[in-house]
Order: C-alpha cells, then structure tokens, then sequence
C-alpha cells in the first residue's frame, strides 16, 4: 500500500537581516492579503507567511529566517522583494549553506554535544575564506556572507560574465558589501553583513 501525502505547494523567501525583522513580516504579510492568491482548506488566507523553523540553526538566530509564502504569491511584483528586504531562496540551498557552517545539520551524530546544547557556528572566532563556484545568482554568496565570522571573505567564480554581473547585482540590491543606514534609525550606520564578497570571472580552475 502505497499512502501519498498531499501538502499545499509552497515557496519560500528569507528575510534581509538589514531590516527590521517586524516591518518586514508586516509587510509581506499585508502584500500576501492582498493579493488574495491562496486560501487553505478552513478559508484562511492569513496564515502566510509561515517560519520554516527546522532551518534556524539556533532559537534566536536573525540571521537565518526563511518563510513560507504562497505558490502563486507574485513575489517579484511584491514591494518587500523588490526593496530588498527579502531574498527569493528556496529552503534546500539555504540547507546546503547551513550544512556547511553549523553543527547541527551534521552527519556525524557522535560529534554532537551530549547534552543536547544548541548548535553553534563552526570556527565562530576564525576568519574564514570559502570558495563558491558556479555561483551565479549569489543568493548563497550573501547568505555566507551573513553568517561566516566577523571579516572573512566568500570568493564567488562563474565563467560567466553575464552571470557574475547577476551576481552583482543581488549583492548590491540586498547591500552586502556596503555599509546602509539602519530600518528604524536613520542616522545610525550599521555593518552590512559579517563579511566581504569576491567576485571573479574565471572558469575556476585556476
């Protein structure tokens, strides 16, 4: 016997830790209504936006906040995506970045801390250097960039130049290597992300 489980068909957006966390989710949330695209099976279309809380690394990790919008959400229409305040990622490659960085996603269960204490960010002190090849658009490139240490370096290589210049762009939209004024002070400068990105066009085998 074989059973399928039908779930309703999602995609997902992460929130740009340069903004107010609260603004943006109100924000989304208010474009999600009133696009009226999904209603659930009870005829409540408010649910949206929906945490995608296996994918927090730790409880209060800003830094890491992916949501669930509709399918049919015109999220490229939307003034929350198009003002930078969300990232257009899928769940599986922010997996992929958090995979790498934090130990709680792992595979060696005997490396886990036996008293089941939150995860934490591998060489948290050490400047790192990561390499990401083919990495056009670059939505991993930031989400690195967010996380690594303080004063690392993420190198992104596409053979590409079009697509490098893709990638440019997604950094300068979402203000990555650029020092920004603050959502709620504006003649406050905060630190764009942790890190610097990188960027050459090179076939990456050199």
């Amino acid at each position: 016997i074989t059973t399928t489980i039908m779930t309703e068909p999602k995609r997902y957006v992460r929130l740009n830790p340069r903004f107010d966390r609260g603004e943006t989710l109100s924000l989304l949330k208010a474009e999600i209504v009133q696009q009226q695209t999904t209603i659930d099976g009870n005829g409540d279309q408010n649910k949206y936006p929906l945490p995608v809380n296996w994918l927090r690394p730790t409880k209060d990790d800003g830094q890491v906040e992916f949501y669930a919008i509709p399918e049919d959400f015109r999220l490229n229409r939307s003034t929350s995506f198009r003002s930078g305040r969300v990232y257009g990622m899928d769940v599986t490659s922010g997996a992929a970045v958090l995979a790498l960085l934090f130990d709680t996603y792992d595979c060696d269960e005997s490396i886990k801390s036996p008293d089941g204490a939150e995860s934490k960010r591998d060489d948290e002190l050490t400047q790192l250097r990561v390499l990401d090849l083919c990495c056009a658009p670059g939505l991993k490139l930031c989400m690195l960039a967010d996380l690594l240490p303080l004063a690392s370096t993420v190198v992104g290589v596409d053979i590409s130049q079009n697509r490098i210049q893709l990638c440019k762009n997604i950094v300068k939209k979402y203000h990555v290597n650029q020092t920004t004024s603050g959502p709620k002070d504006h003649n406050k400068e905060v630190p764009s992300s942790h890190s610097t990105i990188r960027l050459y066009c090179t076939d990456g085998t050199t």
